[in-house]
């Protein structure tokens, strides 16, 4: 059997070696170090190349959505002016047909105890109104129709 002898290691030896191993870690930590900063430049700029890419996308798309966003305030005022025209068409017409219904009623109306049905008036931005003085009686509409100074 072969017996090998010890080695005896001197400060110096292990200082040699050892700073041969922190040398070797510190130049293997650079490498890695070297690589993981060129890998986040290269991700950066494929990051920022694809955000601009999308930045301008979105800014055209805003653009197109701004666009058609004012097209529909538009059609909205049309419809909004149209309905309100309409609303006015009908207020008329309920109007006439009240006219209508209450001069039918007021019509049948002989005794001069009997009560009148007061007619509603249309007015355009307002609404139906009812005339300030509208006589409650057949009574009062003779009244109206011949004054007391005129009688005699």
């Amino acid at each position: 059997m072969s017996q090998t002898e010890p080695t005896l290691i001197t400060e110096d030896v292990y200082r040699t070696y050892r700073d041969k191993q922190d040398n070797d870690i510190r130049k293997a930590f650079k490498q890695q170090t070297s690589l993981i900063e060129d890998g986040n430049k290269q991700l950066t700029a494929t990051f920022n190349s694809k955000l601009s890419n999308v930045n301008g996308t979105l800014s055209g798309r805003v653009g197109e959505l701004s666009h058609e966003v004012q097209q529909l305030k538009s059609e909205v005022s049309q419809v909004k002016r149209r309905l309100d025209q309409i609303e006015g068409d009908m207020g008329e017409m309920k109007t006439g047909l009240n006219q209508m219904q209450g001069r039918s009623f007021n019509r049948s109306r002989i005794l001069p105890r009997h009560t009148l049905s007061s007619i509603r008036v249309f007015k355009p931005d307002v609404g139906f109104t009812l005339p300030d003085y509208f006589p409650h009686t057949v009574n009062d509409f003779w009244k109206l129709q011949f004054p007391p100074q005129e009688r005699n």
